[in-house]
């Protein structure tokens, strides 16, 4: 990263370049209620990048309260995805004995932006006024191939080639004004438009009995998605006695998303090859906080608030994913966004080495989003899962948070989150209700050696939870790191470990009424991280600060869950 500064310009630019091999494993297990057959599935599978990334800009400082910024970026990538898998059959009448599968993909990205930013200090301290422009685009093209044959005899099930693109645009506008009114109150308000549209090709193709190469038109098509969402927003905030203070926020947004799927069969008439979606919607998201000192020692705090959390494009996707025939996957252009209300009252004591902050909280989560996951007809062992909105789930749980400093050298950040968790269920997916106690813990111990050495340890515990159709798995987790100063703190070497113990996994059982499932996953093993950062002089990034910072915003970005 450099950055150069000369009356009123400001240049800066990047480079990096990134090679890494993420190495995972996988198995599960499904046994099928009534004909009792069995399917035993492992994989082993890794996942190759090679980027590279440029970025460039300039800082024009018109007047010192007036900055004007431009900048670039562009990422070129190359991703060689591999995955094997090992299937072991069970009491099955149409597959028996062994086989494998070899997927092997080769893609190339490449992706740029353009950003404009501009920000307007005015006389009153506090006062400014910013705007964004941003314009993204990004495009892929990859080819995957499938051989799967039985383990004994080599005899070749399947021959298959998937050729993908996808081309995908993004546009970001927005405004945001702060004005404060005095040193204990301020307002702010924003408007914001975001535009996302992407064009995705599947064509697929597969070795016929005449050792042909043939078009798949089942899963082969195209997917066009536009989601578009326009947002005002006001919030503010005033400490009205030293004592007690409030903040309000209001967020109104509009937002669409339009959808296309394409059919390539030629059997289809010409109006028959075509399906759109639309879905539209108005909400209004809504915040309070309401703060109360209880002398210096005690604060009080009680918030409600509501947030939306919008589906991934993975999931709206309707691709059909035969990567591995027995568990197919497809998206669900038709999912709602996720609607989150939140209530919580929270207390916090303060003591000279110790914090610790309680919270009870309440949440409630409508048009849940889940994979739900049943079994194909016609087939011995074969399930599909896709994306769908199955009503909602609520979660009412004591979450506990505490800061100990224990000596000038060491201090402890521990977490514990205890919740009763509730899914309503779906009669149109025939998912029964469900409900169970769930908790996690974690804590991050920091241990300065010298002055200009530190070790940190990370431990985290995420104790079996329930979900929509079974539980997940329990996990323990550990990252440890040091961190060494040198050439008078210019210079930084950290050397990190990530899952220390190689624990790292991701699972569960799901149970329906037509079979039951275990399954284990990890995505990444042990990974080791070496780095070494050397500072000249200062970075300056008036004008490049991250979008999205007004808590009115309602926005929610995470995977769905509680806590």
């Amino acid at each position: 990263n450099l950055n150069y500064r000369r009356g009123k310009l400001n240049y800066f630019g990047n480079y990096n370049f990134n090679r890494r091999n993420m190495v995972g494993d996988s198995w599960n297990s499904t046994r099928f209620f009534g004909s009792d057959a069995r399917t035993e599935t492992s994989s082993e599978s890794s996942r190759r990048g090679l980027n590279h990334g440029f970025g460039a800009g300039l800082d024009y400082y018109i007047t010192d309260k007036t900055v004007l910024g431009v900048s670039g970026n562009m990422s070129l990538r190359a991703n060689d995805r591999r995955e094997d898998l090992f299937y072991r059959y069970m009491n099955n009448p149409e597959m028996t004995g062994n086989s494998e599968r070899l997927s092997r993909q080769n893609e190339d990205d490449l992706g740029y932006d353009i950003n404009v930013n501009f920000k307007q200090e005015f006389n009153r301290k506090g006062e400014e006024l910013t705007a964004n422009f941003a314009r993204g685009r990004d495009t892929e093209e990859g080819v995957n191939t499938f051989l799967q044959y039985y383990t004994e005899s080599r005899y070749l099930i399947e021959n298959r080639r998937n050729e993908t693109t996808e081309s995908g645009n993004n546009t970001n506008i927005q405004l945001d004004y702060a004005v404060p009114f005095s040193q204990t109150s301020k307002l702010g308000t924003g408007y914001r438009t975001i535009i996302r549209s992407s064009d995705e090709t599947q064509f697929s193709q597969y070795m016929d009995s005449s050792d042909r190469m043939v078009p798949d038109y089942n899963i082969s098509n195209d997917f066009l998605m536009k989601s578009t969402v326009h947002a005002v927003y006001v919030n503010y905030e005033n400490q009205i006695t030293p004592e007690f203070g409030f903040q309000a926020g209001l967020r109104a947004e509009q937002a669409y998303l339009d959808t296309e799927y394409i059919s390539y069969d030629p059997a289809l008439s010409p109006g028959d090859r075509s399906a759109k979606g639309r879905l539209e919607y108005f909400r209004i998201y809504p915040s309070v906080f309401l703060t109360r000192k209880l002398g210096k020692e005690n604060q009080l705090q009680a918030s409600y608030t509501r947030r939306v959390n919008r589906p991934r494009g993975w999931q709206v996707n309707p691709f059909i994913d035969v990567s591995d025939p027995m568990n197919i996957r497809q998206g669900n252009p038709n999912l709602m966004p996720e609607d989150i209300h939140s209530f919580e009252l929270s207390y916090a004591r303060f003591w000279e080495k110790v914090t610790l902050t309680s919270s009870a909280y309440y949440r409630r989560m409508n048009d849940v989003v889940q994979s739900v996951i049943t079994s194909v007809e016609g087939t011995s062992g074969a399930t599909f899962s896709q994306f769908q909105n199955i009503s909602r789930n609520e979660a009412s749980g004591l979450e506990m948070i505490s800061q100990i400093n224990f000596s000038k050298k060491v201090d402890v950040t521990a977490n514990a989150n205890f919740f009763f968790r509730r899914f309503y269920g779906s009669e149109e997916f025939n998912i029964a209700p469900a409900k169970g106690f769930n908790w996690n813990a974690n804590a991050i111990t920091n241990y300065r050696i010298r002055p200009n050495l530190s070790a940190q340890v990370r431990t985290e515990y995420r104790a079996p939870m329930v979900q929509a159709q079974g539980k997940s798995l329990e996990a323990f987790i550990v990252d440890a790191g040091l961190k060494l100063d040198v050439l008078k703190k210019k210079g930084t070497g950290n050397l990190n470990v990530r899952d220390l113990f190689n624990q790292r996994r991701w699972g569960g059982y799901t149970q329906t009424t037509q079979f039951y499932r275990e399954q284990e996953n990890r995505w990444m093993r042990r990974m080791i991280m070496v780095s070494f950062t050397y500072r000249i002089g200062r970075m300056q990034n008036d004008t490049r600060k991250k979008n999205n910072e007004n808590p009115a915003n309602g926005e929610f970005e995470g995977e769905g869950g509680f806590r």
